[in-house]
């Protein structure tokens, strides 16, 4: 079932949203000790954050992302979205960031790929690299939490994703790719630039 027009419309002016809120957090990060730092914008920035991740889990699980040309959008939600809530989800229990994060990914391949709905389809040439990967990903992710230096890792990730200047980098992506979208109606937004170059 594909999305339908307004939902995609949803997403675009949620990321445009979120991303103007993410931009004056993070000049306000920039600017300002933490101390200092503006409750109001934190906050906003946090619910942003977090909606834009809610959005972007029920467009995977809504099904269509990849033929309604969604999926370059729905990853910059993702990964904004975790940008925006960085601080707080450093407060969170390690695992659960970590499980968010590698969950995030996980529906995202799925919803970009696709899952293969039977035993032929599954060993295709590319669904087979695609399943190595998944698996791949599996064991690492495991590997990865068996040691307690998962925790150091994550708050090292998400205190550079959390940073003021790279806030404003991801928002102003953001931005971009919602005003792009609006004004040419091409869903690939700023990845019409990236991929031109590949």
């Amino acid at each position: 079932m594909a999305i339908s027009g307004n939902i995609s419309g949803l997403h675009v002016w949620s990321l445009l949203a979120a991303s103007l809120t993410g931009v004056l957090m993070g000049i306000n990060r920039t600017m300002e000790t933490r101390e200092h730092e503006s409750e109001l914008l934190q906050s906003l920035a946090t619910v942003m954050g977090l909606l834009l991740i809610g959005f972007s889990i029920f467009a995977m699980f809504h099904g269509g992302v990849a033929n309604s040309n969604l999926e370059y959008t729905v990853l910059i939600m993702m990964i904004l979205g975790l940008s925006l809530c960085a601080r707080p989800l450093g407060k969170i229990h390690v695992i659960l960031v970590f499980t968010l994060i590698l969950g995030l990914g996980i529906v995202w391949t799925i919803g970009h790929f696709g899952i293969p709905h039977s035993k032929a389809h599954l060993l295709l040439k590319q669904n087979i690299r695609y399943l190595l990967i998944a698996v791949g990903v599996f064991f690492i992710g495991t590997f990865i939490l068996t040691f307690l230096t998962i925790e150091k890792l994550v708050d090292f990730f998400l205190g550079i994703f959390g940073l003021g200047p790279i806030v404003i980098i991801l928002s102003c992506i953001g931005l971009a790719h919602a005003v792009i979208i609006l004004a040419t109606g091409n869903n690939q937004g700023v990845m019409r630039y990236f991929l031109s170059n590949l």
